[in-house]
C-alpha cells in the first residue's frame, strides 16, 4: 500500500514540474504583451496628441477600412441611407462631408481620412499626451485597458482603449473609441431632454456653425440629388390636445392686441400669428380673433378658445407625454430641416431648445426697467422694456421685438415680486452694505432689477449668473441697462462700478 502511495506521490510530482515551465512561460508571454500594448498605447496617445500624420500605421487595418466606408457615405449617402446609421455614424458622415469637401475627400486615402478625422476633433480629442494605460487584459490575440489621465490613479477614462494583434504587431483597434463615443451622446440625450434626432442635429449645426438645411443631407455624388417629399408618418393631432396659448401682444396704446404666440406642446414649436393666420402644422386651423386674455381659433371641428395659463406646464415640456410615447413622434433628420427652412436661427433657437427644463428668453437680451419720474413718490415698476435682442435668438419665437414692454408674466404685473422687493428693502434699512442673488430657479438679473428700484444705496449684484448660455454683449452691458438709480453701485465678478 505505501509502495502505491508513493507512486502515485511521484508521478504527481513529476506533472507539476513538467507543467511549472509552461506556466511561467504563459505568465512571461501575457506580461510582455502588456508591455507591448501599454508601448504601443503610448505611442498612439502621442501620436493622437501631436496630430501625427502618420498615426495611421498605427491603426488596425479595420479601423483604417472603416474611415473609408465613412468617406463613401460622406460622398453619396441621402437621408434615407443616413436614417439606417446611428448617431454617431450619422454625425461623422455629415461632418466629413462639410468639413473636408467633396474635392479633398474624393482624394484622401484611408489613413489620410483617419488623420483629418483625430485633426478636426472627430476622434480622440480627448487624450492628453500624459494619459497612462492600466488595468491591461490580454486575451489572445485581443487586448483592452483603461486610460487614466495625466496618469493618475483618482482619474479613469471613461471608457476603453481596444488593441488587436497583427503578425505577431500590437495596433490600436477603434472599436473602444467607437463605444465611448456612442455612451456619450447617449448620455448627452439623456439629459438634454432631446429626442435622438433632435440631439444629432443641436451637435452638428453647433459643431459647423450655421444652419442644416436639406440638400445638406445628400450627398454631394448621391444618385438622388433632389430631395423627395417623402409623406410624414405622423399621426395626426386634434389641435385641442396640443397648442397652448403662450403670450399676447398688446398695443401700447390700448388699441387691440396685435398678435398672439401660439405653442405647439408636442412638436416644441412656436408661432407668432395675427388674426386670419393659419397655425402650421395643423390644416385649416386659423386665428379667429384675439382677446385680452384669450385667442379664437377656427378649426374643422368648431371653434377653440385658448385662455393665458398662468399656472400651466413651463414652456416647452411636451403636453402630457412621456418620454416613451413622444418617442413615437419622433422627427427624422430631414423632417426637422424642412421645419427650419423658412425660420431664421439654428434649430437650438427656433425649436427652443434648452426651454424645456429651463427658461433661456431672458439670456439672449436685455430687459430696461421702466420706473416712474424721480417726482413721484412710488417705487412701482412699471414694465421692462425688451433691447438688443440677440439675433435669431429665443426671443424670436416668444414674438417679442426691440421696444416692446413687458407688463406681466404668468397672469402677475411685474411690479407684483414682492418676495423680492420687500425682503431688499428691509435689508438695506437693516444696515447691510450689499445684496447678492444667486441664479437658481429664477432669472437673477430680473430680480435684481425690481431689489434697484425699490432700494437707493445698497450694492447689489448676481451672487452666481452662468456665462456661458449668455450673450457675451448683453452680459456685458447689464449694469448699465439695469440698474438706472440715482447712485446704484453693481458688482460683478469681483468688480465694483458707479452707476449714475
Amino acid at each position: 500500500m505505501s509502495r502505491r502511495i508513493g507512486a502515485i506521490v511521484a508521478c504527481l510530482m513529476g506533472i507539476a514540474l513538467l507543467t511549472t515551465p509552461l506556466v511561467g512561460e504563459s505568465r512571461i508571454a501575457n506580461s510582455d504583451a502588456r508591455d507591448a500594448v501599454s508601448v504601443r498605447s503610448a505611442e498612439w496617445v502621442r501620436a493622437v496628441h501631436r496630430r501625427d500624420p502618420m498615426l495611421g500605421d498605427l491603426v488596425s487595418p479595420g479601423g483604417r477600412a472603416l474611415y473609408g466606408e465613412l468617406r463613401g457615405l460622406a460622398l453619396s449617402a441621402d437621408s434615407a441611407q443616413l436614417e439606417t446609421l446611428h448617431p454617431k455614424e450619422q454625425l461623422q458622415v455629415l461632418f466629413l462631408r462639410h468639413l473636408a469637401g467633396v474635392d479633398r475627400l474624393q482624394g484622401m486615402s484611408e489613413s489620410k481620412i483617419l488623420h483629418f478625422a483625430v485633426s478636426e476633433g472627430l476622434l480622440g480629442m480627448d487624450l492628453r499626451s500624459s494619459d497612462v494605460l492600466r488595468d491591461i487584459v490580454v486575451e489572445g490575440d485581443r487586448a483592452h485597458g483603461t486610460l487614466f489621465k495625466f496618469g493618475l490613479s483618482e482619474r479613469p477614462d471613461r471608457g476603453r482603449q481596444t488593441f488587436v494583434r497583427i503578425d505577431g504587431v500590437w495596433r490600436v483597434d477603434l472599436t473602444g473609441e467607437h463605444e465611448r463615443q456612442r455612451s456619450d451622446f447617449e448620455q448627452f440625450v439623456k439629459r438634454s431632454g432631446l429626442t435622438t434626432n433632435e440631439a444629432t442635429f443641436f451637435v452638428l449645426e453647433m459643431r459647423l456653425g450655421r444652419k442644416i438645411t436639406p440638400s445638406d443631407l445628400v450627398g454631394p455624388l448621391s444618385p438622388a440629388r433632389l430631395i423627395p417629399n417623402r409623406p410624414s408618418l405622423r399621426p395626426s393631432r386634434a389641435a385641442q390636445d396640443v397648442l397652448r396659448l403662450v403670450a399676447i401682444r398688446h398695443s401700447l396704446d390700448g388699441s387691440d392686441p396685435r398678435a398672439v404666440t401660439i405653442e405647439d406642446r408636442v412638436e416644441s414649436l412656436r408661432s407668432v400669428l395675427a388674426t386670419g393666420e393659419a397655425v402650421p402644422g395643423h390644416e385649416n386651423v386659423y386665428v379667429e380673433r384675439i382677446d385680452t386674455n384669450a385667442v379664437y381659433l377656427s378649426t374643422p371641428a368648431g371653434r377653440l378658445e385658448l385662455r393665458l395659463e398662468p399656472k400651466g406646464p413651463r414652456l416647452g415640456h411636451p403636453h402630457g407625454q412621456s418620454r416613451t410615447t413622444t418617442a413615437l413622434l419622433e422627427s427624422t433628420l430631414l423632417e426637422i430641416a424642412k421645419l427650419g427652412e423658412k425660420r431664421s436661427g439654428l434649430m437650438a433657437q427656433w425649436r427652443n431648445v434648452g426651454l424645456r427644463d429651463r427658461a433661456l428668453l431672458l439670456q439672449q437680451g436685455s430687459l430696461t426697467p421702466i420706473v416712474p419720474d424721480a417726482a413721484e413718490a412710488s417705487s412701482r415698476l412699471l414694465g421692462l422694456r425688451v433691447d438688443r435682442p440677440a439675433d435669431a435668438s429665443f426671443w424670436h419665437p416668444i414674438g417679442l421685438e426691440p421696444q416692446d414692454v413687458l407688463m406681466a408674466v404668468n397672469g402677475q404685473p411685474l411690479d407684483s415680486l414682492k418676495d423680492v422687493a420687500e425682503p431688499a428693502r428691509k435689508i438695506e434699512a437693516m444696515g447691510f452694505e450689499s445684496l447678492y442673488i444667486s441664479e437658481r430657479k429664477h432669472e437673477p438679473f430680473i430680480q435684481l432689477a425690481v431689489a434697484a428700484v425699490n432700494t437707493e444705496q445698497i450694492k447689489i449684484g448676481p451672487k452666481i449668473a452662468l456665462t456661458f448660455p449668455r450673450n457675451p454683449m448683453v452680459l456685458a452691458t447689464r449694469p448699465e441697462i439695469y440698474y438706472k438709480r440715482q447712485g446704484a453701485v453693481y458688482s460683478q465678478a469681483g468688480n465694483t462700478g458707479q452707476s449714475t
